[in-house]
């Protein structure tokens, strides 16, 4: 028997923008990066709002980037991050 938390669960996966992550290496720029991002993306989802009216992937993007910075500034002598591919 599905309780509710079951189709919240299904209506935030056909909603979301940012993909979920099975591994993450927090000491990766890249990984903390996308981890925050979809942190508040969940925070949005969470609330009732809607990707594409409420909030864009950059939008979410944005809202981390202080929390990313933080945490770079003060472990950036052990944060890896590529220059590209």
């Amino acid at each position: 028997m599905c309780l509710t938390g079951c189709s919240l669960t299904i209506w935030r996966i056909e909603m979301a923008v940012i993909s979920d992550y099975e591994l993450i290496d927090l000491s990766s720029l890249e990984d903390l990066y996308m981890a925050m991002a979809k942190t508040i993306e969940n925070s949005i989802i969470q609330a009732g709002g809607i990707s594409g009216k409420d909030y864009t992937i950059m939008d979410c993007y944005r809202l981390a980037q202080p929390f990313v910075l933080e945490v770079f500034r003060t472990s950036s002598s052990t944060m890896t991050f590529s220059a590209g591919k």
